[in-house]
């Protein structure tokens, strides 16, 4: 049991959420039950239809104003189930992902990410009659992946070697987090797995209002907060169309506070799916317009203006006091600084220069240590074929022997035979001999 939140936005339509809700019920093939919240911003639904469906509950949160990531913070007081999984629409999970989700026991102090691989084609399996067949298709699909390490092309050899070596769940400490520099931003919005709790704790950034940063942010706050990632194996991956997508990632030294807050004086609608009703969310009996409360919003407008008005004051009679306490620079003292700042500015840019050159080096390594995997695994692989066809010719050349004992025996059986035959035409012929002389 577990909750899936996702995102309606401008490119979607109401099909891609039943779509959506096939595919899930497609690959919950041991009937989990599923919470589905959908966030809308400003975007009109249009009519819609009863899903029949016990395991799987959809609920979508309509809201009359352009997103904010607070929204989620709304919205997720309302989910039935405390593991929560946040990714996309156009995201493609499988049965065995499902299962580890719905019967994995989540902490908190970690959270869960997983490849994503772009593929040419997606399989209808995916959305009926699902089976261990669409795993083919997917290798004759693949085209590229997504995971801590960033965006790259993948190989097929590469990907069936590790889909079924390698199943380890591995645990990446903070600290390794942060010194390796895997963050794992890239496509952040298609998986990640988390406890309610942690969610409850940090928030969003409420001051963003751009979908694709909103988890880059998340996630970055809770690795400066010293939590792990638990990154899962290729067999429990997701998948979705390789088409271009917008990957811009965050600075990672901007580290922005989340917060638990949402906008309590908006109204809302929640159309439910199950039984394609409508329930109204009503903080404020007064008129709303685009979803605020107007007279609320110019209240609170208000009491931040003067919070900001009272911190601008303080700042300025800081700056007054530091003004009053400094001395007044003499010539030399400024030369001596200027000189400083020069020579930190040559050394800064030395530094630079000698990173570049090792970023340089590391990458050249780096494609150097990707190409001699490949040949490795190539290698492998052959050696591999070569045992499988030395063990085939043992086992050829032993039927071959067991023949040739087999032919030998019979042709032993054979002479003898044939020794025994012209024996008894001999004596045969003596009788008849010895009689025509007794005659």
């Amino acid at each position: 049991m577990f909750s899936i939140i996702l995102l309606y936005n401008s490119t979607n339509t109401i099909d891609d959420v039943y779509k959506y809700i096939t595919h899930i019920n497609n690959i919950n093939i041991k009937n989990y039950k599923i919470n589905i919240l959908i966030l809308n911003c400003n975007h009109e639904i249009p009519s819609t239809t009863k899903i029949e469906n016990q395991n799987i509950n959809v609920n979508i949160y309509n809201f009359s104003t352009d997103f904010n990531d607070s929204f989620y913070n709304d919205i997720i007081n309302h989910r039935i189930y405390d593991k929560l999984l946040f990714t996309s629409l156009d995201v493609f999970l499988t049965d065995t992902t499902i299962d580890w989700i719905s019967n994995v026991a989540l902490d908190n102090q970690s959270f869960v990410k997983t490849n994503t691989f772009m593929l040419n084609n997606i399989s209808e399996q995916f959305y009926t009659n699902f089976d261990n067949k669409i795993y083919n298709h997917i290798i004759e699909n693949l085209h590229s992946t997504s995971n801590e390490h960033g965006l790259f092309t993948i190989e097929k050899d590469i990907f069936i070697d590790n889909f079924n070596k390698n199943k380890n769940i591995f645990t990446i400490e903070n600290s390794d987090l942060i010194k390796k520099n895997v963050y794992f931003l890239h496509n952040s919005q298609d998986f990640l797995l988390l406890d309610y709790s942690i969610i409850k704790k940090f928030g969003f950034n409420i001051n963003n209002n751009n979908p694709n940063f909103t988890l880059q942010y998340l996630i970055l706050q809770l690795i400066e907060n010293n939590y792990k990632m638990i990154k899962l194996p290729y067999i429990i991956s997701v998948y979705k169309s390789n088409i271009k997508y917008d990957n811009n990632i965050i600075d990672k030294s901007n580290i922005i506070d989340t917060s638990n807050t949402f906008n309590k004086f908006i109204n809302y609608k929640v159309l439910n799916l199950n039984t394609n009703k409508y329930n109204a969310i009503i903080r404020n009996q007064v008129k709303t317009i685009k979803g605020y409360n107007t007279v609320d919003t110019v209240t609170e407008n208000h009491n931040l203006k003067t919070k900001i008005n009272e911190l601008q004051n303080k700042i300025n009679k800081l700056n007054n006091q530091q003004l009053d306490n400094n001395q007044e620079l003499d010539n030399n003292q400024h030369k001596e600084i200027i000189n400083k700042y020069n020579d930190l500015s040559n050394k800064y840019n030395d530094l630079s220069n000698k990173y570049n050159d090792l970023s340089n080096k590391y990458n050249d390594l780096s494609n150097n240590l990707k190409l001699l995997e490949k040949e490795y695994n190539f290698i492998i692989s052959k050696n591999n074929s070569i045992k499988e066809e030395y063990n085939s010719i043992i086992i050829t050349n032993q039927n071959l022997e067991k023949n040739y004992k087999i032919i030998e025996s019979k042709l032993q059986e054979s002479i003898i035979q044939q020794k025994k035959t012209k024996e008894n035409i001999l004596l045969k012929l003596y009788d008849i001999i010895h009689i025509d002389i007794d005659n």
